[in-house]
């Protein structure tokens, strides 16, 4: 009885360490399963010979009774060391090899991170590397990695940026500088530069001279994709340059789908509408009209006087002052005070203009009214600011009205006057 005690006893004591690496992380035997099937450390069940074996390449038992191995770590790209030596380890420290391609940077295991080992540079990127690495470890740790981080294996992608003016050749009176194209370089991930190698990128925003200017009729608002970008307002850059891409972290994501090395962009316009404000004075009071672009289309209206018959009793239109606000200033539209009649193009000079009726008083020998200015029917005159041929008289004296035929002319004496008098009188 004592030597059978004894002899179940040596068989327990088969645990025993490999000696890889030294470090004790390895047995290289297995003992029998306890009543409920349960193994060793390094060790799993084995159902079809109800024995306990080594745990397999790439898998570890770190407790005393187990009845099945678990994985190592082993990083992406990577596959575990395959041979009897590699097998038994109680502890998460199995040896592996990863084979990284030239596109493949090294992220080392990281817990705030899932993916470790050989990951993809990524869409944009292209490699700094001529050939594939190798790399190997032991569980979460390797060797050396060195000079394979994501900064030094990974080199953003050179893209031209073609931005288009796309203002429709319109000849805009208004703009001060010059709509065109304009091609820059974009490195990905959001550096910009003028220049295709320069010394340092830019970031942020879009160098200087890459927007286009607007003016009093377009209001620059960005570049987009498409005309429906510009009009969903879903822009890449805005009208300061600043990049926010539609909420994508980066312009190949808005882009979605690329082919070639050229990404072309067209500036987003807001047409504006110039309001034109009429004072036309006395009773007949103040209108407002819109030129330009109306409603927001592309459809130009050219800013003209409109073709109101302007009249005050009395007086006589001369035509119209143009004005405009500028620096809370109001501000005539000519140095010289041309005033503007029917038909005359008015210069756009801000987005809101002001037109005044500028009217003098009526002359002696005429009237003034809705039909505008008329003479005082022959042989009569009239004051100065008479309104109807009612105010037209014939008047006695010798500054009076004269009579004249083929042997002179003569007037009447005295000094009073005849007021007009009509046929039905």
């Amino acid at each position: 009885m004592k030597k059978v005690i004894i002899f179940a006893v040596s068989i327990c004591m088969v645990f025993i360490t490999n000696g890889f690496a030294d470090d004790n992380s390895q047995v290289t035997a297995c003992g029998a399963p306890d009543d409920i099937n349960m193994c060793g450390m390094g060790c799993e069940y084995v159902s079809f010979s109800k024995s306990c074996q080594l745990c397999l390449e790439g898998t570890y038992n770190s407790q005393d009774l187990a009845s099945e191995c678990i994985n190592c770590s082993i990083p992406a790209g990577g596959t575990p060391l395959i041979g009897d030596e590699y097998m038994g380890f109680i502890e998460d420290s199995c040896p592996w090899k990863a084979t990284c391609t030239k596109y493949q940077y090294w992220q080392p295991k990281d817990t705030n991170l899932v993916q470790w080992g050989c990951l993809d540079c990524g869409k944009g990127y292209e490699s700094s590397l001529k050939d594939g690495y190798d790399v190997y470890g032991r569980g979460p740790e390797a060797e050396d990695a060195s000079g394979h981080s994501f900064d030094e294996v990974c080199d953003g992608m050179i893209y031209t940026l073609n931005l288009l003016a796309n203002d429709g050749g319109f000849d805009d009176p208004t703009l001060e500088g010059v709509r065109e194209e304009k091609n820059l370089y974009y490195k990905y991930d959001n550096y910009f530069s003028a220049d295709e190698a320069p010394e340092e990128w830019s970031t942020g925003a879009l160098p200087d001279g890459f927007l286009q200017p607007s003016s009093i009729l377009k209001t620059f608002l960005g570049y987009g994709l498409s005309e429906e970008n510009c009009s969903n307002g879903h822009l890449a850059f805005d009208s300061e340059g600043i990049f926010s891409f539609y909420g994508k972290e980066n312009i190949l994501e808005y882009v979605d789908e690329l082919t070639g090395s050229t990404i072309s962009l067209q500036a987003c316009w807001y047409n504006n509408s110039i309001t034109i404000n009429y004072n036309y004075g006395g009773a007949a009071g103040n209108t407002r009209e819109t030129c330009g672009f109306k409603y927001n289309n592309d459809e130009f209206f050219e800013c003209k006087v409109n073709d109101e018959i302007v009249s005050v009793d009395g007086l006589v239109f001369e035509g119209y002052e143009c004005t405009y606000i500028k620096d809370g200033n109001t501000v005539n539209c000519y140095e010289d005070g041309k005033l503007l009649t029917y038909d005359e193009q008015i210069p756009i000079l801000a987005q809101e203009m002001s037109l005044t009726a500028i009217f003098s008083d009526c002359p002696a020998g005429y009237y003034c009214g809705e039909s505008g200015i008329t003479k005082c029917p022959i042989g009569t005159t009239s004051n100065p600011g008479s309104t109807s041929i009612e105010k037209c008289f014939m008047k006695a004296g010798t500054d009076g009205t004269r009579f004249c035929d083929n042997n002179g002319c003569f007037f009447l004496p005295g000094s009073f006057t005849i007021p007009y008098m009509s046929n039905n009188q």
